[in-house]
């Protein structure tokens, strides 16, 4: 048998630690964080003190009795009680630390921590302003806070980002932005979402999207053996990015469609126009009536042509397998002349030179678990930073606080359907 000294994380404490061993057995677990005896004891409810005292600064337990402190403890219920916490001198270090109720209450504050997860709890579940939750703590449990005690224990941290830990990463992820007005400037919201898991992975704010910070972000958060399939929107320099990254890309099919609508819908409004023009040219006494008849009737037409079309190509994204549907493309470029010249003209500039971009998921070794779309990135954006939320923060710290409060409540109601 021999003695190991067990060198002790905290190079100043005055104490030498030392554990029995047996040659040839496996160690036990190191302590990787220090640990002190934080109980506390009371003689009459008023006068509480460490049972075993020590310095909150240098951890030496050469300590001296320095007197008593008053405080006030506030309940979940409201209720007050006034005691004295000892006070003591460290002859080490030379300041002055008194004992705390660290499980129950926070350094130099007198409401219980039971009391300030309400606020985060409420705040989980939707965005409360900070006067109002102040209020709601007087209203149903008698208790004044002050609207900054209330901000300042809604403050997990200072970090500008959320990185999830707890999950298993599964290969398969979204990636998508969002726009957030903070104090009169637009900050870029940056998401990385397990498609599988159905929980965040990663979000960060920044002022400056670019290429690199985009590229950066990815490398740091999903580690290179953990890369198979990646869907965004259709910006073009999100394929560049994710071929470095080693992913197989996909462009969200929703987006197609979305961008398509769009230049139709740009398409039928000059149409209308340029057809009420000619009418009122042609016959300037005809009414608004029956120009705007003429007009519905004309543009009904196009479009139930247009749509036909639309619906045909469609299909694409029904097949079943890669390789049908890379024999649906070739019908679709012998077909193309024929199409309407606004759909034609669309499908031959932004979809053909791309094409397999949006078919990835078909692949053999993603069809399980790819999506063709990134509305499970989009969909949990928007449920935790509504659009009504976008423009209400004055700090990005703030922001970001709500931010974790409502990913905390979502991966809680995921974990509860899965039990379920």
């Amino acid at each position: 048998m021999y003695l190991e000294k067990i060198c002790s994380p905290i190079s100043n404490l005055s104490d030498v630690q030392y554990k029995f061993c047996f040659p040839g057995l496996e160690k036990r677990e190191k302590q990787s964080k220090f640990s002190v005896d934080r109980s506390v004891y009371t003689n009459d409810s008023r006068y509480y003190a460490y049972n075993n005292s020590f310095c909150k600064h240098c951890f030496s337990r050469d300590l001296i009795k320095h007197g008593f402190n008053s405080k006030m403890l506030i309940s979940v219920d409201g209720d007050e009680d006034h005691i004295f916490v000892q006070k003591y001198l460290c002859k080490k270090c030379g300041k002055i630390s008194q004992t705390e109720f660290q499980d129950e209450y926070d350094p130099y504050c007198n409401f219980s921590n039971n009391t300030l997860n309400k606020s985060k709890e409420t705040m989980s579940l939707e965005r409360v302003s900070l006067r109002n939750l102040s209020k709601n703590h007087e209203t149903f449990n008698n208790i004044k806070i002050s609207h900054e005690t209330v901000r300042k224990s809604l403050i997990l941290n200072s970090n500008l980002y959320y990185i999830n830990t707890d999950v298993e990463l599964s290969n398969y992820y979204g990636y998508d932005e969002q726009w957030v007005k903070i104090n009169k400037k637009w900050q870029y919201r940056c998401v990385i979402f397990d498609l599988v898991n159905n929980v965040p992975i990663a979000e960060e704010l920044t002022d400056n999207l670019s290429k690199k910070f985009i590229k950066n972000f990815i490398d740091k958060n999903i580690p290179p053996h953990k890369r198979k399939f990646i869907v965004t929107d259709l910006k073009k320099e999100y394929d560049n990015i994710m071929r470095q990254l080693g992913f197989d890309h996909q462009y969200c099919t929703f987006h197609l469609n979305l961008n398509i609508n769009k230049n139709l819908t740009t398409f039928y409004n000059k149409a209308k126009n340029k057809y009420i023009k000619e009418l009122k040219n042609n016959d300037p006494e005809m009414s608004k009536t029956e120009i705007d008849e003429l007009v519905d009737e004309k543009l009904k037409t196009i479009k139930k042509e247009i749509n036909e079309y639309k619906q045909w190509f469609w299909q694409l994204f029904q097949f079943k397998t890669y390789g049908e549907a890379l024999e649906f493309i070739e019908e679709i470029k012998e077909k193309l002349p024929e199409f309407p010249e606004i759909l034609g003209d669309y499908l031959k500039n932004n979809f053909m030179p791309i094409y397999k971009k949006f078919l990835v998921f078909l692949k053999k070794e993603h069809k399980t678990k790819a999506c063709q779309t990134n509305n499970k990135t989009e969909n949990y954006i928007g449920n935790i930073m509504p659009k009504s939320y976008k423009k209400k923060f004055r700090t990005e710290i703030g922001l970001m606080t709500q931010i974790k409060h409502r990913i905390k409540n979502w991966i809680k109601n995921r974990k509860t359907q899965l039990t379920n």
